[in-house]
């Protein structure tokens, strides 16, 4: 069999391909990956996730369109923060942790910010928002 440039082209992409998967299949069975669902039975009454993370205290947080939700491995504690107009939820796209510890919540309304050693929130940012328009 004679192998032209091309052929031998394919034939490295397929054994590189066949290489870099075993090495993605060893290491998810070496890390010993364990996943549960979770669902309104552990608390999270939205399931219309936007965004995880998770902070340096080990809680997981989860942004959905009715707000935030932290996640302590049992259970989950609702964050909910009103729009500047009043009446309705802001919807929290994303949360991140400052390297200070502070948690910010990016909501369609706004910034919220949380100090978890003092438990004071804060408002911030508000205005012109891609998701409300300018107003």
């Amino acid at each position: 069999m004679v192998f032209n440039r091309s052929s031998m082209k394919v034939l490295l992409r397929i054994a590189a391909t066949a290489y870099f998967m075993a090495i993605a299949a060893f290491s998810v069975s070496a890390g010993n990956l364990q996943f549960r669902h979770i669902t309104e039975k552990q608390g999270l009454k939205h399931t219309w996730i936007q965004h995880i993370t998770k902070d340096s205290k080990g809680y997981m947080w989860f942004s959905t369109i009715y707000g935030a939700y932290r996640y302590d491995g049992f259970g989950f504690e609702e964050y909910e923060f009103p729009v500047e107009d009043g009446g309705e939820v802001a919807g929290v796209n994303v949360v991140y942790e400052t390297s200070d510890g502070m948690i910010l919540f990016g909501t369609n309304d706004g910034i919220w910010s949380h100090i978890p050693a003092t438990g004071e929130y804060s408002y911030s940012f508000g205005g012109y928002s891609p998701f409300r328009g300018n107003r």
